[in-house]
């Protein structure tokens, strides 16, 4: 005890907003279900395994909260009247009534005071001082730094409560500002409870999926005070109470969700609290809902009932859900299969935890290690490949995602995502962070590990050929990609024919006679009495065509004609023919299949094809040749009629094609700024840009005006409208995109 007060003035509690990490530790995957669990500094709320916390805390650092949790299986209940209870009544997940997503397991916690440089562990008991308590209780309980970046962006739009300006408050009624004293008043529990804004009523919350028990009292309080006819809706929750605000919720019959009170405060303090005395020491209901969200299993529904083989080696490691991140957890499980990443992270792993600088939870290059030796050794490799299905065995990046989505809208957020443009963004962050580290890399990498950068491995050149068809010119244009995306032609499906006799019948049942009850009778006699193979005696929704990989690179290369073409050695317009060829290939390809287009209503859809992928693929005749003998190459030269052709770019857009976008759910300025960029060629066209452009920060930005771009801004360089010309715009429309993407040719493209 004496070794433990000589650190008092070191230990530090953490206030709301501060960053506590509590579930993972920063130089490896471990987390509090680890065999050690993790070791959480008093001072600087920083994470570290067993191994670590001796070797890499900073100096002068010497108490650690230890959290050390398994799961055990509960137990089935004894009787018939609980097992009957215990039964679900809702065809619902997570909620009273339904499935209970934790059903088989529960968390069993152990906390303890870890001393250095003795080695000490002591139990979190009333000999500790209160400093000491308090600390540990906060940053158990606080929202790790992944769950205060998730609630931010998980965040759903709360409104202030109708109820909050002229809320009656009864006069004379005061609260004790002391929280150990707060209590249910129905049944003296002290957990999820709910202060009573109007009368001062502290009463129990209801129980919810997420953990949090409770008898309702507070509710049942509320709708006792309205028989009477007193109105008291608003209840805050104790525990989250702070400066900066608190959970407030609306039991009004026309609210009955999470409202704002901006009176808070004001309201508080007429009931003798003063929010700038208290701190939060409970999670708000924001933060446990993303922590039932991860806790989730969705196995059990997304594999149909299939008994699978769990499998756990190095390499075959699981990533746990994060709260729909499984476009994360794909990018990842294909970046860590690659040899490469072996070289440049796992083996040198220690090289890059001994070089970390002040914030090792900011440094993408240690964190990419840590995973690498999460995923690729046999660390996490459970020795029962059973016990690999538990999500307490799985790795949970949740630094590394917190890390990879800062500062971007969509990967900040909680909505599922496009699991390639996430790796393209990993791998452009990876880039960057290459680009900026290069002197620590040199000092720390063998040339082997330094050899082995990512992204250049996924990075190949197209090229371009352009043939005028007045002169017969060619023009060879090269642009570098780091993806190959491909058509899917469903003409070319191989099971064609059965796809649209399934699609005729399925027509015919629909548009015959007879209640919807008798036409899924005749669907399914219909099936079942038809000719084929199994596979065809299925309803037209789930035959889906097949098309070989071939077909959709078949479709990738061919020619295609470009209309409206300005030739440069005729110095007119007319045709061209245009086709793409690679001019190098990278070590690893990257395909993707466009499968979403516009339909005829205008209204984006999703190809429902099946689209094998060979073992084996040889794209030699594809490969570019450049400028061939015999072939004469068209000029290179601005000519006057393209300036011409920009002055009369429109300076409205055309308010069809913002229409038609907007009704598609495109924000209005960004339909607009489409419209504009394209040159209000067409509804196609804008579509195309508004997917290629909706994620760039500024897609809802007022777009520029004409005039003020003239005068603030230099005309789009000639280059830049030349390379985009050679792709097949015309000038008039390569000039507008320009000109709205700051001459950036790819944007603008």
């Amino acid at each position: 005890l004496d070794a433990i007060r000589k650190e008092l003035p070191r230990v530090k509690v953490p206030g709301a907003y501060d960053a506590v990490h509590n579930d993972e530790c920063l130089f490896s995957t471990d987390t509090p279900f680890a065999p050690d669990g993790i070791f959480v500094s008093l001072s600087d709320w920083r994470a570290y395994n067993a191994a670590d916390v001796r070797t890499r805390a900073p100096a002068g650092q010497h108490l650690f909260l230890n959290l050390k949790f398994s799961r055990v299986p509960k137990q089935k209940p004894t009787s018939a009247e609980a097992a009957e209870a215990a039964d679900p009544t809702k065809l619902a997940i997570g909620v009273e009534g339904g499935f209970d997503s934790d059903a088989l397991e529960e968390t069993i916690k152990t906390r303890s005071l870890f001393v250095l440089p003795q080695g000490v562990s002591v139990l979190l008991g009333d000999e500790l001082p209160e400093l000491i308590l308090q600390a540990c209780q906060a940053i158990e309980a606080h929202a790790s730094v992944s769950d205060q970046a998730s609630a931010v962006a998980w965040q759903e739009e709360v409104e202030v409560s109708q109820y909050a300006q002229g809320l009656e408050q009864l006069e004379g009624v005061k609260v004790s500002p002391d929280p150990s004293t707060w209590v249910c008043a129905d049944c003296g529990v002290r957990e999820n409870l709910w202060l009573n804004l109007s009368d001062g009523y502290i009463g129990s919350g209801r129980a919810q999926a997420f953990g949090a028990g409770g008898t309702g009292a507070a509710l049942r309080h509320y709708e006792e005070m309205r028989q009477a006819g007193k109105e008291f809706p608003l209840v805050v929750k104790l525990g989250t109470i702070s400066a900066q605000g608190a959970d407030v919720y609306s039991y009004a019959p026309d609210e009955n969700d999470s409202v704002k009170d901006p009176l808070l405060a004001q309201h508080l303090s007429k009931l003798g609290i003063n929010v700038m005395a208290l701190s939060k020491t409970e999670k708000t209901v924001t933060e446990l809902q993303i922590d039932l969200n991860k806790a989730f299993e969705f196995d059990q529904i997304i594999e149909s009932g299939r008994e699978l083989t769990p499998l756990s080696d190095p390499g075959l490691c699981g990533l746990a859900n994060l709260g729909n991140s499984c476009y994360m957890n794909s990018s990842l499980q294909l970046l860590f299969a690659i040899p490469e990443t072996t070289e440049r992270f796992l083996k040198p792993a220690a090289q890059w935890f001994d070089s970390a600088a002040s914030d090792p939870a900011a440094d993408l290059h240690i964190q990419l290690a840590k995973l690498a030796v999460g995923m690729l050794t046999e660390r996490y490799a459970c020795a029962d490949a059973a016990s690999a299905a538990s999500s307490a065995d799985c790795i949970s990046p949740c630094i590394l995602k917190a890390l990879l989505g800062k500062g971007h809208s969509e990967f900040s957020s909680n909505r599922q995502q496009d699991c390639l443009e996430y790796l393209v963004h990993l791998l452009d962050r990876l880039e960057r962070a290459d680009k900026a580290e290069q002197p620590r890399i040199g000092r720390i990498l063998s040339p082997a590990a330094r050899a082995a950068e990512l992204p250049p491995l996924f990075k190949f050149t197209t090229e371009e050929r352009l043939q005028c068809g007045q002169s017969g010119s060619v023009r060879y244009i090269r642009n570098p990609s780091s993806f190959l995306s491909l058509p899917v032609p469903l003409e070319a499906a191989t099971n064609l024919e059965a796809v649209k006799a399934a699609e005729a019948e399925e027509a015919a049942i629909e548009s015959g006679p007879g209640s919807k009850k008798q036409r899924v009778s005749a669907e399914t006699a219909a099936i079942e009495s038809g000719p084929g193979s199994k596979k065809q005696r299925v309803s037209a929704g789930t035959i889906r065509p097949l098309v070989p990989l071939e077909a959709c690179l078949s479709a990738y290369a061919s020619e295609e004609v470009v209309e409206d073409f300005y030739s440069s050695a005729t110095d007119k317009r007319g045709t061209a023919s245009k086709n793409i060829r690679f001019a190098t290939f990278p070590k690893y390809m990257l395909v993707q299949l466009k499968r979403y287009y516009v339909s005829d209503d205008w209204t984006p859809k999703k190809i429902e094809a099946s689209v094998p992928m060979p073992e084996t693929l040889n794209l030699e005749s594809l490969r570019g040749t450049g400028l061939r003998p015999g072939e004469i190459a068209l000029p290179d030269k601005d000519e006057q009629p393209r300036a011409a052709q920009a002055a009369a770019e429109p300076a409205a857009p055309n308010e069809e094609i913002v229409a038609s976008l907007v009704l598609m759910g495109f924000s209005e300025i960004g339909s607009r700024k489409a419209a504009l960029a394209t040159g209000n060629t067409s509804t196609e066209l804008s579509m195309e840009w508004v997917f290629a452009h909706m994620h760039e920060p500024d897609f809802n930005d007022p777009p520029v005006a004409a005039a003020a771009t003239s005068a603030a801004s230099p005309a789009v360089s000639a280059e830049a409208i030349e390379m985009l010309c050679g792709m097949g715009f015309a000038p008039a429309h390569a000039t507008a995109a320009l000109s709205q993407c700051a001459d950036d040719v790819e944007r603008a493209a």
